[in-house]
């Protein structure tokens, strides 16, 4: 299987249904951690899944446009 063969089945698996899961959980990870360890670089992670999380939504919502 070429590289991008892969991609774009890792394209077609991530979804945006997977992808706000993923920036959910993200952000949790990342608020838990800033509270464990707020000395380190857990705004990286929190940013990431904040990106991830909102890129994902649809780009009208509440069904106006």
């Amino acid at each position: 299987m070429q590289l991008r063969e892969r991609l774009r089945a890792f394209q077609l698996w991530f979804n945006p249904k997977r992808r706000r899961w993923a920036g959910v959980t993200l952000i949790a990870l990342g608020v838990v951690g800033m509270f464990l360890n707020p000395q380190s670089r857990w705004t990286l992670v929190l940013g990431t899944g904040i990106y991830w999380f909102f890129t994902a939504l649809p780009p009208t919502l509440g069904g106006k446009r």
